[in-house]
């Protein structure tokens, strides 16, 4: 990492990276701009994922804790120190908060500028960022990078960077759906339930007990591949991690009932401390609806069981009926008569 960028932040503090880490459509964008509302965070959003950084697009997203493979951690490891000397190509995502290492005003100017060369088509996915919109020293910072293809690589995380603290949101098999379904209608999103897509991330099975979706995955609907995947990315990090104190497991719907008291949890395992802006930051996203696809401003009453209303009665009992098969059902004892 090159020094005079952030005077004082080096991989040597273990509580000062996060990652948090989480199935498409899970709540990881809201997760990770609550986290971001501390002064004290500076956040990337998904710079690992497509080719948005440099370092990680060397990384598979799927990979086992054993056996090490040296070059695929020294890229890991540059990937994060890249994060704070490279703009990816949403770093600053909307809403923006004020960071008390970063001199905001000028660092806000230089990525609208980064904005409008992109929108003319004379920008570049990733781009220096500037030295002078830091200020020095910088200590006490905390990186968290959100990603959401991390899940089958995170036991490897783990396993090779114990410095890293984990946090993993999951969210119904049902609003994953409805989402995806969503993003087809608004986003022209397309492959849902396609082989071509999830072959990659579900064959072969990463755990032994996850054969039993074999026939379903190879013979079902569209719907039913999807839930394989929900099953297998989310199972997977959690049958190698559940007793990690490492990892801090968030269920969205729990995140939706009570935003502040899980958050506050969420922040005391990162080290973050919780402050004004943060739950500022709770009461503006949940009070504020936008329909929006991607926005962060959702009243939780609505969106947390908006699913129920969006999928048919045939599709909600697929749903429940794998739902029911996994040790995940644990997290929503009241699905099915809700």
């Amino acid at each position: 990492m090159d020094s005079a960028y952030l005077e004082g932040f080096s991989m040597e503090h273990p509580q000062r990276v996060v990652l948090v880490a989480g199935a498409g459509r899970s709540g990881t964008t809201w997760l990770g701009k609550l986290l971001d509302a501390s002064p004290k965070v500076f956040y990337k959003n998904e710079p690992d994922n497509w080719a948005k950084l440099p370092f990680f697009r060397d990384v598979p997203s799927r990979l086992d804790p054993t056996p090490d493979n040296a070059r695929h951690r020294d890229a890991y490891r540059q990937g994060i120190a890249a994060c704070f000397w490279h703009h990816s190509t949403d770093f600053y995502r909307p809403p923006e908060f004020e960071k008390d290492f970063l001199r905001n005003g000028l660092f806000r100017l230089e990525t609208l500028a980064l904005r409008a060369r992109r929108k003319l088509g004379r920008g570049v996915p990733v781009q220096r960022i500037p030295r002078f919109v830091f200020k020095q020293p910088v200590a006490d910072v905390h990186l968290v990078m959100k990603s959401v293809i991390s899940n089958l690589r995170l036991a490897w995380i783990h396993e090779h960077f114990p410095e890293i603290r984990l946090v993993m949101i999951i969210r119904h098999p049902g609003a994953y759906v409805a989402s995806w379904r969503r993003g087809q209608n608004q986003e022209g999103w397309s492959g849902f339930g396609d082989r071509a897509r999830l072959d990659e991330t579900v064959l072969p099975f990463p755990h032994p007990d996850q054969e039993r979706y074999r026939d379903v995955y190879e013979n079902g609907s569209d719907l039913e591949r999807e839930l394989v995947y929900w099953l297998v990315a989310n199972e997977t990090p959690l049958l190698a991690l559940a007793d990690s104190p490492r990892l801090k497991l968030v269920v969205y719907e729990d995140l939706c009932a009570d935003p502040e008291g899980v958050l506050r949890e969420v922040y005391a395992h990162c080290d973050v401390p919780f402050g004004d802006s943060a739950r500022s930051f709770v009461r503006a996203s949940t009070s504020v609806h936008e329909d929006a696809y991607r926005s962060v401003l959702k009243d939780p009453t609505r969106t947390v069981n908006r699913w129920r209303d969006e999928l048919s009665a045939d599709e909600s009992a697929v749903v429940e009926r794998h739902l029911g098969a996994s040790f995940l059902a644990k997290h929503w004892p009241r699905s099915v008569d809700a």
